[in-house]
């Protein structure tokens, strides 16, 4: 099975070293989200609601870049903190 490695820049970049095996694209975007929706119900993502902006770059075993995932926030007036 092929390894797919999801990097990750919130301001600083973190390069994805050890990868996971998967069956294919499909399952690397499947698992992208994943990680994606962990992170930022473990509020990993930094404070993402600060206007900042998340990327993750998907690549393959050879390095090749397959997808990017970017996530970006605004904040509109009056909506502060509850």
């Amino acid at each position: 099975m092929p390894r797919y490695f999801f990097h990750i820049d919130e301001g600083r970049h973190h390069t994805d070293t050890v990868g996971v095996e998967l069956a294919g694209l499909e399952a690397a975007r499947r698992e992208a989200l994943k990680i994606i929706g962990e992170l930022m119900i473990d509020n990993a993502l930094g404070d993402i609601w600060s206007g900042g902006e998340w990327v993750m770059t998907v690549a393959d075993e050879t390095a090749r870049e397959l997808f990017t995932i970017r996530l970006s926030t605004s904040q509109r007036n009056g909506a502060g903190s509850a």
